[in-house]
């Protein structure tokens, strides 16, 4: 019988799976502490639920917010956005990068500069595969937790002012700073996860008791 603890950990590596292909809908269960009901009738979002189930995803509208995309050269470019996807067990609020270009970045590390604040985010999880058109797709998700919430309320703080990001690869490293779309969508979501109850102490401890990633501020280990 796999134990509670291995449920959970397997479902978070699932979840983030899910939500770093966009485009296909993740089925996942909302614990019955996170309210569901402020995602509806919004233009903003793109929402996948099942009241019969209570399954639900929900991910920025590119309508709404406009490209999440920026070019990192000729030959690459990068999306950054953001997905909620909930089980029975907790309500998780993940970041995505997706990294496409002509080769592999091998993205080992990202650095997000705030204002005099750097946060560096490592042991994340991955997934590169080969696009149908011939070229190296890396994506790239790590989910908020209690050791993050410094993070989080920092991007919300400085949402108007220039955010830059290093991709740390084996192969290649980037320099970018998050466009409006970029920031706006991210903010957005995560007020709606925060109106949802997704912020809520018992919820971002457990997944920190779960999430493998490594964050560090300034030099200093978080988690």
């Amino acid at each position: 019988k796999m134990e509670e603890s291995e449920m959970k950990k397997r479902f978070i590596s699932l979840v983030l799976a899910a939500l770093l292909l966009v485009a296909v809908p993740l089925s996942a269960f909302a614990t019955s502490k996170f309210n569901t009901s402020v995602f509806d009738g919004r233009d903003d979002i793109i929402s996948n639920t099942d009241d019969m189930t209570g399954k639900i995803t929900i991910f920025p509208s590119s309508d709404y917010y406009g490209s999440i995309y920026v070019p990192l050269s000729s030959s690459a470019f990068i999306g950054v956005s953001a997905g909620i996807a909930s089980n029975d067990y907790d309500d998780l609020f993940a970041l995505i990068f997706d990294y496409t270009g002509i080769d592999w970045a091998g993205i080992e590390s990202i650095i997000i500069k705030i204002g005099d604040n750097r946060y560096t985010f490592s042991d994340f999880y991955k997934s590169s595969y080969v696009t149908d058109e011939g070229l190296a797709d890396e994506y790239i998700a790590f989910p908020l937790k209690k050791e993050t919430l410094g993070f989080i309320n920092d991007f919300c703080k400085h949402q108007n002012e220039e955010i830059k990001v290093r991709l740390n690869g084996s192969v290649q490293t980037f320099d970018f700073i998050l466009s409006p779309s970029e920031k706006n969508a991210i903010v957005g979501l995560y007020s709606l996860y925060v109106s949802g109850g997704g912020t809520r102490e018992s919820n971002l401890r457990s997944i920190s008791n779960e999430d493998a990633t490594h964050v560090e501020l300034n030099g200093k280990i978080l988690a």
